[in-house]
């Protein structure tokens, strides 16, 4: 579940990058295919750096058994407490890319088409220099997205609710009036199973639901990796973006 996701996620970005240049967005198979050839990078970061988080906490846990030896552990301990901080600087570093690589991992590789150590540098790089500003900016977009969820479920609600409530006043009067079915036998025959595809059709409205709010949430994580990406720290229009990949600007961070 979470490895699809994260290929959804790439493969929605890789389109959101050429919407953005001003070219020909791709098609879902030329999405999935780029996906495909970049798999390793948009799947293993993210869990390589989750993982990584667990190092220095290892290494303290191994450090602080030290002070159980009398004298000896505490004074060295107490002479070397600046590596236990830098682990702990280290630990938040960590966490804060691998935060971030679940996020902004798959639009990296979308936009930067690098490998899983190229992506990790680029990760490092963001989480090092832009993610105070980059949650400053998702501010009045993420205020945005929310009443934007909200109209979109409401209608779809709707759109359900009341084809749904006009059926339930045909078949079961009853059921409105008196809060039961009086009489089971006056129920149209096969209801039951008729209601098995008919709940598939009403998964199938909450996916397309999901997969709107999906696609706006990708096309905002996208613009808001733009300004923070190294290079572009005074990028605050596509114009300018586009004028700078038609003078030859490198794709890759740095």
């Amino acid at each position: 579940g979470v490895s699809v996701n994260l290929v959804t996620w790439a493969a929605l970005a890789y389109q959101t990058r050429h919407q953005i240049l001003g070219a020909k967005v791709p098609s879902i198979r030329e999405a999935l295919g780029f996906v495909r050839r970049h798999i390793g990078a948009i799947v293993v970061v993210p869990f390589s750096l989750s993982l990584a988080t667990l190092i220095p906490i290892v290494a303290l846990v191994i450090l602080s058994l030290f002070l159980k030896i009398p004298y000896v552990g505490p004074i060295v301990t107490g002479l070397i407490y600046c590596v236990h901080i830098l682990l702990g600087a280290m630990f938040l570093f960590f966490a804060v890319a691998s935060a971030l690589s679940w996020t902004f991992g798959p639009v990296v590789v979308a936009f930067e088409e690098t490998s899983v150590r190229g992506t990790i540098q680029v990760l490092f790089d963001f989480a090092k220099r832009s993610t105070l500003r980059t949650l400053h900016w998702m501010f009045l977009p993420g205020v945005a997205f929310y009443g934007y969820a909200v109209a979109v479920v409401f209608a779809a609600l709707m759109i359900v609710g009341i084809p749904l409530a006009i059926n339930a006043a045909i078949v079961a009067p009853d059921l409105l009036m008196e809060g039961e079915v009086s009489d089971l036998g006056s129920l149209p025959g096969g209801l039951g199973i008729g209601l098995v595809p008919l709940t598939l059709w009403l998964g199938v409205v909450g996916a397309l639901t999901v997969s709107l709010l999906r696609s706006a949430v990708n096309a905002i994580i996208s613009i808001l990796y733009l300004p923070g990406r190294r290079g572009n720290d005074d990028l605050i229009t596509r114009e300018t973006w586009v004028a700078r990949r038609a003078e030859g600007a490198p794709a890759s961070a740095g």
